[in-house]
């Protein structure tokens, strides 16, 4: 038996790893792990989050894409935020700063969570372990308690840019929340056990009755009256009537590699349109990471931000032209662009994103794959009394203002980096990969796939190479990349942003799994900008 679970958390990966050995296959060991995330590093995700996934089973096929994004609830409006709006700020998918961070924060940042639908929906068609055994390990974490991950806590204590709420005030957003995370008013240090009683009660619960209870029973109450009283938009009608996605992943190709990707509102759109632009180009020739390499890859990235810019949105609120911006002859057009040396613009530049959001890959001895990316946006700081767990604050992440694509309206999805991705070569899985990081999420997959594809990286290699970001007119990029290729980058006209550190997490970060069928076993690649584990069962 043969397996591997690569997450950023390695209690979650440990866990995981120990489904695999007792004979789960791998939807149960990533549900399994994915519940664990939620406990152990509770601002990325859990629960009261939303995410998309991909399952292959080997003996059904394609891929199934499982997409579980939160929904608005019926209480907003397309102009709820508008009249506080102070000014945008450099974030992904048009954020602004609205008065007192009310759609970053608090009741009015939270849309209906999606999370528990969709692990159900995974784990009753796709899984192996009875419903409730997958929730076990995470129990035992909310009531004996975990050492808390220095990761987790030194993202909590940093110190946010302009605009962005940090971590404390997160913690701090609802006397539940601070009851559970802080002491005095102040952090855990790292390594302190961290119980959460609540949150161990609500996971028995929802293992015991099914997902009816958190959208139509017991919890769906609690939450309701909870949000009613403190000015939310969710009520009972909207979790009851919550509804995720299943279909086929978006598909595309890349040379002889068959590429699987999730649709709108992730980015899988995203990634499949670089990947085809990049085709076309003799990328081996140029020399991994050189100047006109990363001159080639942002030109193409600046098309492609320029693109989402423009059209991306929730597909079934708003016309986001998937088959053409996936097409090889709009990539062909893309390609011309990137190689004539014209001006490209990006509306409303938008580099960077808050990284609270979590991934895990899984794959067992038969084949079976799964790449799962949950989150919590940024974390809203809610907890409703009694219930344990965080919120997402989705809100965030709409335009505030009408009419645009990714404008609130009621039941609508937000537009996300999220993509979780599979590389088939043959009628396999080759790589499944994916990660945290906002939209730099759809860039480190193409990274991570095109570091081991065309310059034949290790799994380890690939998620850990210098990365660079361009979604305007400049070019960002890891300090250790800088130094090595600034001069030339500059003579070409570019404007280049290095980042302070050598390895930055504010990056993305990868994680990956490769079976190169060569019968040398599964490869694991987590990155290290901010922790992780890889765990192979050879």
């Amino acid at each position: 038996m043969r397996g591997a679970v690569v997450a950023p958390q390695p209690i979650a990966a440990s866990e995981g790893i120990n489904v695999l050995k007792r004979g789960g296959n791998a939807v149960d060991a990533a549900i399994t792990a994915a519940l664990v995330q939620g406990v152990v590093d509770p601002h990325m995700a859990g629960i009261g989050g939303f995410g998309d996934m991909l399952i292959y089973i080997q003996d059904q096929g394609e891929p199934i894409e499982i997409s579980f994004h939160g929904r608005v609830g019926s209480r907003a409006t397309p102009e709820v935020f508008a009249p506080y709006v102070i000014e945008q700020i450099r974030g992904h998918a048009e954020r602004y700063l609205v008065k007192d961070y009310i759609n970053q924060i608090g009741y009015k940042s939270v849309a209906v969570p999606g999370t528990i639908m969709g692990f159900y929906e995974a784990q009753s068609q796709f899984g192996t372990y009875d419903w409730a055994d997958v929730f076990q390990p995470a129990i035992r974490y909310c009531k004996e308690g975990f050492p808390l991950p220095g990761e987790v806590y030194d993202r909590w204590r940093q110190v946010e840019k302009h605009g962005h709420v940090p971590g404390l005030k997160r913690l701090a957003a609802t006397p539940a929340s601070a009851a559970i995370y802080l002491k005095n008013g102040d952090l855990y240090p790292p390594g302190a056990i961290i119980v959460n009683p609540d949150y161990g009660r609500t996971l028995e619960k929802i293992a015991k009755e099914g997902p009816e209870v958190f959208y139509k029973g017991d919890i769906a109450e609690t939450i309701a009256d909870d949000f009613q009283k403190n000015g939310g938009f969710i009520t009972r009608e909207d979790l009851a009537d919550y509804k995720l996605m299943i279909d086929r992943p978006l598909r595309g190709t890349y040379r002889d590699f068959h590429v699987f990707s999730a649709h709108p509102p992730s980015s899988g759109v995203q990634l499949i349109q670089l990947l085809n632009i990049l085709e076309g180009l003799d990328l081996r020739s140029m020399g991994h990471l050189s100047p006109r390499y990363i001159h080639h890859v942002a030109r193409a990235m600046q098309i492609s931000f320029a693109d989402r810019a423009t059209f991306m949105g929730d597909p079934e609120f708003v016309d986001v032209p998937v088959m053409r911006w996936i097409s090889k002859e709009y990539a062909d057009e893309c390609r011309q662009r990137v190689q004539s040396g014209e001006t490209i613009v990006v509306p409303k530049i938008k580099p960077r994103e808050s990284g609270s959001t979590t991934h895990l890959c899984t794959m067992d001895g038969k084949g079976n794959a799964v790449t799962l990316t949950h989150t919590l946006g940024s974390a809203s700081g809610v907890v409703t009394p009694g219930l344990g767990f965080t919120y997402n604050n989705c809100m965030y992440q709409f335009h505030p203002m009408p009419g645009h694509p990714n404008s609130i309206q009621p039941g609508k999805r937000r537009i996300t980096g999220t993509t979780p991705t599979m590389f088939f070569r043959g009628n396999k899985p080759w790589m499944v990969a994916g990660g945290p990081g906002g939209t730099r999420i759809l860039t480190v997959v193409m990274h991570t796939f095109i570091n081991v594809a065309e310059f034949g990286l290790s799994a380890f290699e690939a998620v850990s190479a210098p990365r660079f970001q361009c979604e305007g007119e400049d070019i960002e990029m890891e300090s250790r990349l800088y130094f090595l290729v600034r001069e030339e980058l500059e003579a070409m006209g570019w404007k280049l942003y290095p980042s302070a550190y050598a390895l930055d997490n504010g990056f993305a970060r990868a994680y990956t799994i490769i079976d190169r069928g060569d019968g040398k076993g599964l490869e694991g690649g987590a990155d290290p900008r901010a922790g992780g584990c890889t765990a192979i069962l050879r």
